[in-house]
């Protein structure tokens, strides 16, 4: 995939995710799980004051999350802490995320 279309796809994804408005989920697929079944996360849009911030998590009802940092012209990128304060980061590839 070239660049150029990587960027266009992503815009689409963006898209959705900007109309998103306080405390709403979007529904994405990214990857596949052991059985090969397409992996379903949940996007939330978070509202402080006028600016939005942004987390990603597992669908389940207590899954695992991780906060988006920023986006890219083609990338989601995330990060988490855990317990002992350690950093993990995470860039999602926007064109291979669909929306369900």
């Amino acid at each position: 995939m070239l660049y150029s279309e990587k960027v266009k796809k992503s815009k689409e994804i963006l898209k959705s995710i900007n109309a998103l408005r306080d405390n709403e989920d979007l529904i994405v697929t990214y990857g596949k799980d052991r059985s090969g079944n397409p992996m379903e996360y949940k996007i939330r849009a978070h509202k402080w004051g006028k600016d939005f911030s942004y987390a990603i998590y597992e669908k389940e009802m207590f899954g695992k999350g991780m906060n988006v940092e920023k986006f890219t012209s083609t990338q989601m990128k995330t990060y988490t802490f855990d317990l002992m304060k350690n950093k993990t980061t995470y860039n999602f590839p926007l064109y291979l995320i669909n929306v369900v």
